[in-house]
């Protein structure tokens, strides 16, 4: 109940998102979005460096401070909305007030809260605390756009239904008029009680129809954004989850579709120094060694390089190191599996390329990725790449398998 009533109060310029409440030290993105200051630095650091509304890029270095916004909702004063409290509060505290008011309908949250957001169309599911919430969420996703989508075929299937009925009615009221004598003066008043009939019942009906409406959704429009924006945010982070997933669980072998090439070949070739292009990191077991791969162009600018890089991984401590075993990395040629580029070496405890990657200078900052890399300076000819078919839709497909020894 103190999330609804929340959502009453706050007007749609200064609500979060993110979290569906007031903002708080409201951050401004380049691409002219608010959030709180804690929630869009979460999402950042723990999703991914795009906007959660529009999904353009986004970085810590494009927030900024939006203190104009900011001194609008210090000066903003609301009323507790339950009956019986004729307390005025400020509204960053109003959430706090209605956690402990003594005019609430529980000292819980109210009996509402108790339901999914999405029960209007459909989840009966109930819910018990905030955790249970979020991880109802995260494992409902695919029912609840589902729902969503029942919803809207419902909605839709009714107007048509309506629709008919309107155009078979009009269409009876101007056969009726066709067999009557317009000089009647009965005929008239036949014609008149049957528009005002036919009015009446389409009246009746869009009435029925809008309140069924508002009984199976009770959705307005602003409820249906928010929605909207929770379910693509759900499926945003369902689908970071399952690639995460799928590279510590692909046993050291990757393989990289890389898409774009011709763009990608162009800029090497005019930066070869600074332009390189690396792997997501994979482990090679579920509680393996992390590493990564990379292309760039060679320093002779007429060959692709390829190599791998050890990274910082989640189990580094209880791994032996350096890191010894076999490396293969191959070029898959789309329709002519001889013609498939396939090079194997072997790790070596001499090389830096394999420690784990090392405490900085300063004793507390880990880097992510060895800067020491292992692997061909001069792995394929770019000629060979382009006149022997390698490339398909733009895209060339690289294989790198990493096994422990």
């Amino acid at each position: 109940m103190v999330k609804k009533k929340m959502l009453s109060l706050i007007d749609p310029r200064f609500e979060c998102s993110i979290c569906l409440n007031c903002l708080k030290d409201p951050m401004l993105t380049r691409c002219g979005h608010r959030f709180c200051s804690e929630c869009i630095s979460t999402w950042l650091k723990r999703k991914s460096q795009i906007c959660p509304i529009d999904l353009l890029p986004l970085t810590v270095e494009g927030l900024f401070p939006d203190n104009y916004t900011k001194r609008e909702i210090d000066e903003q004063k609301v009323a507790c909305l339950n009956t019986g409290c004729n307390v005025t509060i400020p509204l960053l505290e109003a959430d706090q007030h209605y956690a402990s008011c003594g005019f609430s309908k529980n000292q819980v949250n109210g009996v509402s809260d108790n339901l999914c957001p999405f029960h209007l169309i459909g989840c009966k599911d109930t819910i018990k605390d905030k955790n249970e919430l979020s991880n109802h969420l995260v494992m409902s996703v695919h029912r609840h756009v589902t729902l969503l989508t029942k919803s809207h075929i419902d909605f839709m299937n009714k107007f048509q239904i309506r629709d008919g009925a309107r155009s078979k009615a009009l269409e009876a009221t101007q056969l009726w008029d066709a067999n009557k004598d317009p000089n009647s003066e009965k005929a008239l008043l036949c014609n008149l009680y049957e528009r005002i009939v036919v009015l009446e019942q389409s009246n009746i009906e869009k009435d029925k129809d809008i309140e069924r409406l508002n009984e199976k959704t009770a959705i307005k429009d602003k409820d249906i954004e928010r929605l909207s924006q929770m379910v693509n945010n759900l499926i945003i982070e369902f689908a970071q989850s399952q690639n995460a997933i799928s590279l510590i669980t692909c046993n050291g072998v990757y393989i990289w579709r890389f898409e774009n090439f011709m763009e990608s070949l162009k800029l090497m070739r005019e930066k070869p120094l600074q332009t390189r292009y690396y792997t997501p990191g994979f482990y090679t077991s579920s509680t393996g060694y992390k590493v990564c791969g990379r292309i760039n162009m060679s320093s002779d600018n007429r060959n692709l390089s390829l190599f791998i890089h050890m990274m910082r991984g989640d189990y580094d401590d209880t791994l032996i190191w350096p890191f010894s075993g076999h490396i293969t990395l191959s070029l898959i040629h789309p329709t002519n599996p001889i013609q498939t580029i396939c090079l194997k070496m072997e790790s070596s405890a001499e090389s830096e390329a394999f420690r784990r990657c090392s405490f900085g200078n300063n004793g507390n900052e880990v880097p992510s990725l060895n800067p020491r890399a292992f692997g061909y300076t001069e792995f394929v000819a770019i000629d060979e790449v382009l006149q022997n078919g390698f490339i398909k839709n733009d895209s060339i497909v690289i294989k790198i398998i990493v096994e422990c020894i």
